[in-house]
């Protein structure tokens, strides 16, 4: 830039006795580069907490889906036990009654 001046804070006003000074100059760059640096491990911190969350959904969803399956395949298994218990009773009964005839 002109006159020793960055293009990045042309736009702004620096009192005349400041422009001479490089210490302020130095100290807009060290604010510029510190803020935009700042922004940045915002943004970072921001990223991760968004993955994590999302990462913690889809666990979520997964477990879900699997205490749905684990509860089919019990429920499926305890209904043939069921089934068995009913088929040997019965068969039970049958021979019972077919002796007394």
């Amino acid at each position: 830039g002109a006159g020793g001046i960055p293009d990045s804070i042309k736009g702004y006003e620096i009192a005349p006795d400041d422009v001479q000074s490089d210490n302020t100059m130095v100290n807009l760059s060290e604010f510029a580069v510190g803020g935009a640096l700042f922004y940045q491990m915002l943004e970072t911190q921001a990223c991760e907490i968004s993955q994590r969350v999302t990462a913690m959904d889809n666990a979520s969803k997964n477990a879900g889906e699997m205490v749905d399956r684990f509860t089919l395949r019990y429920n499926r298994a305890r209904q043939a036990r069921i089934t068995t218990e009913l088929t040997e009773i019965i068969s039970g009964a049958e021979s019972i009654a077919e002796e007394e005839d």
